[in-house]
């Protein structure tokens, strides 16, 4: 009877040992060519430099309209972004699909500011929406997606 103990933590450590195992086997998050170089931009002197990312997957090929105080600088799509350098001020951002979302804030120059447009995809309407985020979730963002353009302002 002894041996029933035994197979029991033999078959624990055997099973701690292969999650560990697929665990470290997972892939790596893909850092694009374009996410390295967004990050690596200085801030413009006078500037501010805003990173509106769109980090879904879903919905890939429905585009999402950006307008930045009242200028259309174009669409995302999945797991794209826009650098936006801005003067010191007032930005008023929108993301347009079925709805409109708008996010106001005051940019400061010298500082970054992350972005994250949700994009919620239903067999007939998408609806959207603006955030602002925190660095981290930002820059992961980023680094995962394609640049759709660097817009001077």
């Amino acid at each position: 009877m002894p041996t029933r103990p035994r197979r029991r933590i033999g078959l624990a450590i055997a099973a701690t040992v292969a999650a560990l195992w697929m665990w470290n086997a997972a892939p790596a998050r893909a850092v694009t060519p374009d996410g390295e170089a967004a990050l690596a931009l200085p801030v413009p002197p006078g500037k501010a430099l805003v990173y509106l990312v769109r980090p879904s997957e879903f919905g890939p090929t429905v585009p999402i309209q950006v307008v930045v105080n009242h200028q259309s600088i174009g669409a995302t799509l999945a797991q794209t972004f826009f650098v936006i350098e801005a003067a010191p001020g007032e930005l008023r951002l929108e993301s347009r699909a079925d709805n409109t979302a708008e996010l106001v804030f005051t940019a400061e120059a010298g500082q970054r500011y992350w972005v994250l447009q949700d994009a919620r995809v239903g067999v007939l309407s998408a609806t959207t929406g603006l955030q602002l985020a925190p660095q981290f979730l930002g820059r992961e963002g980023v680094e995962e997606s394609r640049l759709v353009r660097h817009v001077k302002l």
